[in-house]
């Protein structure tokens, strides 16, 4: 369990690093969960939500650093 809650925080670190550049642009990303085979499941909010370049986004911008 301790690592399920490291490996939580490493990711919440991550994501509010990623932050301001989402709230630059008028959006921002929330983290939901992390399921039981270690995927991270987020919500982009704001601009993010209905910008047609989010899948991009998450691509480039989350997955990939």
């Amino acid at each position: 369990m301790e690592d399920r809650d490291q490996l939580t925080r490493k990711v919440k670190n991550v994501l509010e690093q990623i932050r301001p550049y989402l709230q630059q642009d008028g959006g921002d990303i929330e983290f939901v969960n992390l399921t039981e085979d270690n995927i991270v499941n987020v919500q982009l909010q704001g601009a993010c939500g209905s910008c047609p370049y989010s899948l991009m986004t998450l691509k480039g911008g989350v997955e990939m650093p």
